[in-house]
């Protein structure tokens, strides 16, 4: 009975910190977010449901004001998700470019690759960011880097019929001939996705 008296006592605070951490992270609430740390909340912790930590709870939320905070106050920017994806592949997918400066500034691993092998920079042209793109690029970013299945983020850019996207890595020099492991080029995906803007684009840069 003590033993049990105990578990609660010493478990449950942190239970309702990682909570309430996690939820001011969704939120965007600075305030209650620094509040919450300042109680004792551990700021790597993972929610008990999302089995996030809170700056990847910050990242699917767009809250680069919260992922700033976390940073300054020594998060881990790395930590993977269950599927291998961290921050920084979030961010890149929503496009959002101040967290993704924010997370690289702080040393945001962005060759380590997650679901399917995606990369950072893979998302970001899944997302069509351009901006992030550029940024991912600019900070070293292979621009060619192969998924699971061999393919390019000009790839995943052509099927998703991003243009500005496929426009930006075509432009910083993304290989057009680039095959994937069922052979086909960024050309032949945007054709299998009957994506026209794409398709239009590609046969002109092979012109």
């Amino acid at each position: 009975m003590k033993t049990s008296v105990l578990f609660i006592f010493i478990f449950l605070p942190l239970f309702l910190f990682s909570s309430e951490l996690h939820l001011a992270a969704e939120e965007g609430d600075l305030k209650h977010l620094k509040s919450v740390i300042s109680a004792g909340a551990d700021i790597n912790a993972k929610d008990e449901e999302s089995k996030l930590t809170a700056i990847q709870t910050a990242a699917y939320n767009e809250h680069p004001n919260i992922i700033k905070y976390l940073i300054h106050i020594g998060a881990d920017v790395n930590v993977k998700m269950h599927n291998g994806r961290t921050a920084l592949h979030v961010a890149s997918f929503y496009a959002d470019a101040k967290s993704v400066s924010f997370l690289l500034r702080a040393d945001a691993d962005h060759n380590v690759k997650g679901h399917l092998g995606m990369t950072a920079l893979h998302r970001a042209a899944e997302g069509g960011g351009v901006k992030v793109i550029q940024i991912l690029i600019s900070a070293g970013a292979e621009i060619n880097v192969k998924s699971n299945d061999l393919s390019t983020p000009l790839h995943i850019a052509a099927y998703m019929g991003n243009v500005e996207a496929l426009k930006a890595l075509l432009k910083e020099g993304a290989d057009i001939n680039a095959r994937n492991n069922q052979g086909k080029t960024a050309l032949q995906e945007a054709e299998d996705a009957q994506e026209e803007a794409t398709i239009k684009m590609l046969k002109e840069a092979k012109q």
